[in-house]
């Protein structure tokens, strides 16, 4: 988690090319450190075929239902909008819901049990994966949320290929509904700062 913090607000708005790319190696290297000391295998960590349809059934439930208030809310505003790009993110966005359930569920949440947080390691995860969208305040109350769930899911029918499915959903739905000064854009550290005027 620190490695990934310091990406977000040393690393990205300082060095460009070939370091960033040296920067993400690093927090790579960390996952595979991790993965070696928890001992966690590709079904550990979600990669997995058998947990899908269960899992799907616990997740995309909520997930369909929480995207249609948003819908509703962002009709209400009039603030709804679908352009082409954001219709092409229901497709694509659902990739870096993977990366982002991969940290949390895969890294954050099995190491948190390996560790002996036992039934806090949901919380502590969903705490920690709020962190990391600081200081965008709604997006750090919503990550926390989600979060929080998605942990809860995972420890009940680890699949990460559903988990990544809800995330990429919701994250579009939540761009698309809401006003964008409220979002933020959706961005994190210094560059939430900077498209809010702040830095």
């Amino acid at each position: 988690m620190t490695s990934i913090l310091l990406h977000i607000w040393v690393v990205q708005p300082r060095v460009h090319g070939v370091g960033r790319d040296l920067s993400l190696a690093g927090i790579l290297l960390v996952a595979l450190a991790l993965h070696r000391i928890t001992r966690s295998g590709r079904r550990d960590v979600g990669f997995r075929l058998d947990t899908f349809a269960p899992a799907a059934r616990l997740v995309l439930p909520p997930t369909l239902l929480a995207a249609g208030v948003l819908v509703l809310l962002g009709a209400a505003l009039g603030t709804l909008r679908f352009p082409p790009s954001v219709l092409a993110g229901f497709a694509l966005y659902p990739i870096w819901g993977l990366v982002q359930q991969y940290a949390l569920q895969g890294l954050v949440l099995l190491g948190l049990q390996a560790a002996g947080a036992g039934a806090r390691a949901p919380v502590l995860a969903a705490g920690l994966f709020a962190a990391v969208h600081l200081p965008n305040p709604l997006l750090t109350l919503v990550t926390f949320g989600a979060g929080w769930a998605w942990c809860e899911a995972f420890r009940r029918r680890p699949n990460l290929v559903v988990l990544a499915l809800s995330h990429g959903w919701l994250a579009v739905t939540f761009f698309a509904a809401l006003p964008l000064p409220v979002t933020g854009q959706l961005r994190i550290g210094p560059d939430y700062l900077r498209i809010m005027g702040l830095l």
